[in-house]
């Protein structure tokens, strides 16, 4: 039969095995969530400062349609969403499963309450930033501003990331010339988005994730 030490190695070789089972189902789930925020994300006509989706090169703020009923089973409202890769706090890469010694940085989600009221979703659209930024609370429920609480999600490690448009039959930075829209044209959403994932080196798996999203709305005939 089979000594210690294989026995031993065959144990490790499944804990890493599942390990890497669970990591990736991570990834799936939270590139999952990533779709269907901007798969739902809109503009309030009339309201200046709430544009849909905005990227500054470091957070992507998205406004979308609640997909969670209120108590009464009515329709909530809207969310504010953000996305962006930061380093983690000792608390945050510990409840994750990391270490705390050096913590990475990683892919992280905020969620501010819905809301119906303009002003109050400005002013969550503005505290998003701020929210996506900063370390969570060691509770590791999220931000707690004088607008509520803002709730936060750590998904899993990565180095950086990108983000292009597709907007006139092209990829272009969302930064630069090509990438911005006239006030005539429907600034709410491109027709596609490109996300580039850097994943650290020594982890499983590794590399780089690339996904496209294309707004369902979208054709690619003209007529």
């Amino acid at each position: 039969g089979l000594g210690w030490r294989g026995l031993d190695g065959l144990l490790r070789a499944r804990e890493a095995s599942q390990s890497r089972v669970d990591q990736v189902a991570v990834m799936q789930t939270a590139l999952a969530q990533w779709q269907a925020d901007l798969d739902t994300a809109l503009s309030v006509p009339g309201t200046q400062g709430l544009p849909g989706l905005s990227w500054d090169g470091r957070v992507l703020r998205i406004l979308r349609r609640a997909s969670v009923p209120d108590p009464t089973g009515a329709d909530a409202g809207l969310w504010v969403v953000s996305w962006t890769v930061r380093p983690l706090s000792p608390d945050e890469a510990e409840q994750v499963g990391l270490s705390r010694q050096n913590p990475p940085s990683a892919w992280v989600r905020t969620q501010a309450p819905a809301s119906h009221d303009r002003q109050r979703l400005q002013d969550y659209w503005a505290a998003a930033v701020q929210g996506a930024v900063s370390s969570a609370s060691s509770s590791g429920s999220g931000l707690t501003t004088g607008l509520g609480s803002i709730s936060t999600a750590v998904l899993f490690p990565s180095q950086q990331w990108q983000l292009f448009y597709f907007r006139g039959d092209a990829w272009s930075n969302p930064l630069s010339s090509s990438g911005t829209v006239s006030a005539g044209q429907d600034a709410t959403l491109p027709d596609g988005v490109r996300l580039i994932l850097s994943l650290p080196e020594g982890l499983s798996p590794s590399g780089t994730i690339t996904l496209d999203w294309v707004r369902p709305a979208f054709s690619a005939l003209r007529s």
